[in-house]
């Protein structure tokens, strides 16, 4: 699956990572003439006191910040794959 059409609903963690934030980056840059996407995203995982400490640079930066994986989130709050809200597998 391409990067741009990744979620955090749709983001699969690996067990050993569950303790990173995973966050999805882009300093979006367009081709002024022809409107073309000339940048692209990537994942970049943190800490939490990394995270805590260059959020907000990144943000100031420039940079769309999308969270993908929140460690301290509790799984109540973790939006839920479509295969986990349906019921008796249909």
């Amino acid at each position: 699956m391409p990067l741009t059409e990744i979620t955090a609903e749709n983001y699969l963690v690996e067990d050993n990572e569950r303790g990173f934030y995973h966050c999805k980056l882009e300093r979006k840059l367009f081709d002024m003439g022809t409107s073309a996407r000339l940048s692209r995203p990537f994942v970049q995982k943190f800490d939490e006191k990394g995270f805590a400490g260059l959020y907000r640079n990144l943000i100031e930066s420039g940079y769309d910040v999308e969270i993908l994986h929140d460690p301290t989130a509790k799984a109540e709050d973790k939006p839920k794959a479509k295969d986990e809200t349906k019921k008796g597998g249909k």
